[in-house]
C-alpha cells in the first residue's frame, strides 16, 4: 500500500485546518537534477511532442524544465503547483535511491507502489507513440489520452499525481504545455481544503524524503534493508500527521 495522504484517512476538519499559514513550513530544497535532458530543446511544437519533453524532465529530476512545460490558468495557485512538484520530484528521487540501495524488489516497497516511477517513465514513451490525441473545437486544448496496457497491476494508481493515462495541454503563446491543474485534478472550488491541505503537509513530506535519502547517500550502514528504511519512513510519516493542526 502506498505510503501517501490519499491512501489514509483524512476527516474534513483536518482538510480546513490546513490553512494557508502552513505553506511556508519546511520547505524542501530540490532534488539534484539527474543527467543531461534527452531533449536538449523543449519541444512545444505538438501536443505529444511537448509531453515527450515533459516525461524527460521528470526522468532527469529537473525542476527548472518541468515548470517551463506547464501552464497554470490560475496564478493564485502558483505556490501551490510548485509545492506539489517539488514533492512530485522527492517521491521520484527518493524510490529511486532505495531502488539503488536495496534493489527493485525491495526498494520499491518502501513507499509501497506496484510499479517504479522510472520504470512507468520508460513505459510512458513508449505509449505516447501510441496515444490518441483529441482537440478542442478552436484547437486551444489538446487531451492526450495514453493506451492502457494490457499487463497494468491491480490497483496501480493510488492517487492523482502518478500513473496517469491523460494528460490536458494548452496551447500558449510558446507552444503547447501541461495544462497542470486540469491534468492533476487541483482546479475543483469544491476541493479546496484538499489543496490546503496539500500545500501544508507536502512540504514536510519532501523533507522527510530527502533527509533519508540524504541519510542514504552518507550514512550506507544506517539502513541495513530496505524494511528498515521503510519503518523510518513510516515514523517520518506519523510524526508529520500528528502534527497536523486539528487531527
Amino acid at each position: 500500500m502506498a505510503k501517501h495522504p490519499f491512501r489514509l484517512p483524512v476527516c474534513v476538519a483536518v482538510l480546513l485546518a490546513a490553512t494557508a499559514a502552513a505553506i511556508a513550513a519546511d520547505t524542501a530544497t530540490r532534488p539534484a537534477a539527474a543527467g543531461a535532458a534527452s531533449h536538449p530543446a523543449l519541444d512545444r511544437s505538438t501536443p505529444t511532442a511537448a509531453l515527450a519533453t515533459y516525461f524527460d524532465a521528470q526522468r532527469h529530476l529537473n525542476l527548472d524544465d518541468l515548470q517551463a512545460m506547464i501552464t497554470v490558468t490560475d496564478p493564485d495557485k502558483l505556490q501551490y503547483v510548485q509545492i506539489v512538484l517539488n514533492w512530485m520530484l522527492w517521491t521520484h528521487a527518493f524510490e529511486r535511491a532505495a531502488i539503488a540501495k536495496f534493489g527493485p524488489a525491495a526498494g520499491l516497497k518502501v513507499l509501497g507502489y506496484l510499479r517504479s516511477q522510472d520504470d512507468q517513465i520508460a513505459l510512458d514513451d513508449n505509449r505516447l507513440k501510441h496515444a490518441d490525441v483529441q482537440f478542442s473545437d478552436d484547437r486551444s486544448q489538446a487531451s492526450v489520452f495514453l493506451p492502457v496496457e494490457p499487463d497494468r497491476p491491480p490497483g496501480l494508481q493510488a492517487d492523482r499525481f502518478f500513473f496517469l493515462d491523460k494528460y490536458i495541454l494548452r496551447h500558449t503563446a510558446d507552444g503547447w504545455r501541461v495544462d497542470f491543474l486540469q491534468t492533476y485534478d487541483c482546479a475543483d472550488p469544491a476541493r479546496d481544503s484538499l489543496y490546503r491541505f496539500e500545500a501544508g503537509t507536502f512540504p514536510r513530506l519532501a523533507t522527510a524524503m530527502k533527509n533519508l535519502s540524504d541519510q542514504l547517500s552518507a550514512q550506507p550502514t544506517r539502513f541495513t534493508s530496505a524494511a528498515m528504511l521503510q519503518e523510518a519512513w513510516d515514523r517520518q510519516l506519523n510524526a508529520i500527521y500528528s502534527q497536523v493542526p486539528g487531527k
